[in-house]
């Protein structure tokens, strides 16, 4: 079955032109090739892909058509991704991706501090700052 083609026009530079003729075969498949993927990055499939039961979750393709069940707000970072799978491989890790969010991000928040301490902290400093001030001048006046 042959698929419908519209015929459209895109504007270049002559530096750009060169380049694609001397280089591409053919610039109409380039950009056919191009556009098919951005709409498969921006596109996720309404069903599972490559499900993998440990994380459960689809494996998230970096390279579009990733499953808008498991990945609704988009595919994560490849490089956490990576981390998780390596570390449920070896065996450091036992629980799902979103366990493992999880964990990391308890694991972060204990190293930031409370804001309201922080804030209670830096205020009772300030207060006891301006009580020394007012302490010296009237220790100067009197």
């Amino acid at each position: 079955m042959k698929r419908e083609m519209l015929t459209t026009t895109i504007r270049i530079t002559p530096d750009q032109h060169s380049f694609a003729k001397h280089n591409m075969g053919s610039l109409s498949h380039f950009v056919r090739q191009k556009l098919d993927e951005e709409r498969f990055k921006a596109t996720p499939i309404p069903y599972h892909t490559n499900l993998i039961p440990q994380a459960a979750k689809c494996y998230p393709n970096p390279k579009g058509n990733y499953c808008g069940i498991c990945w609704p707000d988009g595919i994560p970072d490849l490089r956490e991704w990576k981390s998780y799978r390596s570390r449920a491989t070896e065996g450091s890790f036992f629980g799902t991706w979103d366990e493992w969010i999880h964990h990391n991000a308890s694991k972060y928040l204990r190293n930031v501090p409370d804001t309201q301490q922080v804030a209670e902290k830096e205020s009772s400093e300030a207060v006891t700052h301006n009580l020394g001030i007012i302490r010296r001048i009237w220790r100067l006046i009197f």
